[in-house]
């Protein structure tokens, strides 16, 4: 039996129309993946959510506490203002902390030196130098 020559016409018709099955297929997978993950991160949070909003009412909680146990010594409002400016020292204090580690972090991405102190509080700080801010080689 004799194969039938195909027209080149023919050949780009079928090679289209694979590939647009081929894209198809890709972008079904695509979805259920991103569906996936989107669960799985859901899943993930979910509890963390629920954990930040149990601390943040016991620490509300713990704060009007201690201000209504200062009340009897300096006063209402001076117990808010004393509780209020722990709350926030200790709220600049994480914040410039954070704030030391993203620019650490963004210096080794971009090969410029760190300081040691900040580098050392790195996760993965024994790849990189604390000295010269770059990769160690082994």
């Amino acid at each position: 039996m004799a194969q039938q020559e195909l027209s080149v016409s023919q050949i780009i018709s079928r090679v289209v129309d694979a590939l647009g099955a081929q894209l198809e297929l890709q972008a079904e997978l695509f979805k259920a993946e991103l569906s996936q993950g989107m669960s799985t991160l859901a899943q993930d949070l979910l509890p963390m959510a629920l954990a930040g909003a149990f601390f943040g009412l016991g620490y509300t909680l713990a704060s009007v506490g201690f201000v209504l146990a200062l009340a009897k010594t300096i006063g209402l409002w001076g117990g808010f203002l004393l509780v209020g400016a722990l709350n926030l020292l200790m709220g600049g204090l994480i914040f410039q902390r954070v704030g030391s580690r993203v620019q650490a972090r963004q210096a080794l991405s971009d090969g410029e030196q760190v300081d040691p102190a900040t580098a050392e509080t790195l996760p993965g700080r024994d790849t990189y130098s604390t000295h010269t801010g770059t990769p160690n080689v082994r």
